[in-house]
């Protein structure tokens, strides 16, 4: 579940956006403490604060609570794998013995696993798995850091250390974005045209990858870009611009006591509906921060 929702977020669209950082210090006239934001890459290991990021472990290792979307700790309604894993028409059916074809050579390809035995899955689902194994098998030919991902990390060692975790949102309401929102027509238009682009996405991953290593947010935005380019986008609003907004009462009142760790997918960091953006617009200051 967590694998999947990361991967929505490695796809969302990123432009005309705040560039200068993954990391951020956000200050109020009326509060005392700073807070910090950082945007992560959901499958970039946590030895990556220790060797690149040493800044952002600090601010992280000296809040007095932490802020992530989703702790691993809330579990997901017993009724929400049936809910959103399945409907009709089929796959195959609605999109005909072509592109069936092209989805089941791309599945088989990528993750061994033929069209069949997911073609009552909600299409944007299956475009999710595909994809993440793009993302994985450039992490296994690259090389990661050592430890955990970070959004697992964020949270499991704050809960080890007895410092408040918090989570911006609930598994069903994420996912209620993710599906419930998009039609199925548009759903299955983008796994067609991710099975059709097959051959860039492997580059686009390291792209991404090397982009967030570095802390090239301009770098991160152009192949995401890209991507939008190849692919009819179907997540700034339902991904990303939907759940800032769910999210920023609620972030808000945690930054009421200042020194609050935000982690989310950086992603949700940038456009005018990223929350740098959305913040400074409620009063705060955001000033970028080197990693280093």
């Amino acid at each position: 579940m967590k694998s999947l929702t990361a991967l929505f977020l490695l796809f969302s669209v990123c432009a005309f956006a705040q560039t200068e950082s993954i990391f951020w210090k956000i200050e109020h006239p009326d509060i005392e403490k700073p807070s910090y934001l950082f945007g992560t890459y959901h499958l970039m290991n946590s030895g990556f604060l220790d060797v690149k990021a040493p800044k952002v472990l600090k601010a992280y290792q000296q809040a007095d609570k932490v802020l992530v979307e989703s702790k691993e700790s809330d579990a997901p309604s017993d009724g929400l794998m049936q809910r959103y894993f399945f409907e009709n028409p089929s796959i195959s059916e609605a999109v005909g013995p072509a592109n069936s074809k092209l989805i089941d050579s791309i599945m088989q390809l990528r993750i061994n696993t033929p069209l069949s035995t997911f073609d009552k899955t909600k299409p944007v689902l299956l475009a999710v798995l595909i994809g993440l194994e793009y993302h994985n098998q450039y992490i296994a030919d690259s090389g990661n850091y050592e430890g955990i991902p970070l959004d697992q990390y964020f949270d499991k060692e704050a809960t080890a250390n007895e410092v408040p975790v918090f989570s911006l949102e609930q598994p069903e309401e994420s996912f209620g974005f993710l599906l419930d929102s998009i039609s199925q027509s548009d759903q299955l238009k983008y796994l067609v045209l991710n099975c059709q682009y097959d051959s860039a996405m492997y580059r686009i991953a390291g792209v991404m990858f090397e982009s967030y290593k570095q802390n090239d947010v301009p770098r991160l935005m152009e192949i995401t870009n890209y991507y939008d380019g190849l692919v009819t986008d179907i997540s700034s609003y339902y991904i990303t611009e939907g759940r800032n907004r769910l999210w920023l009462p609620r972030l808000i009142n945690h930054l009421e006591s200042g020194n609050t760790f935000i982690a989310v997918g950086e992603l949700h960091l940038t456009e005018s509906y990223g929350l740098v953006s959305l913040l400074r617009e409620q009063g705060y200051t955001l000033t970028p921060q080197s990693l280093e």
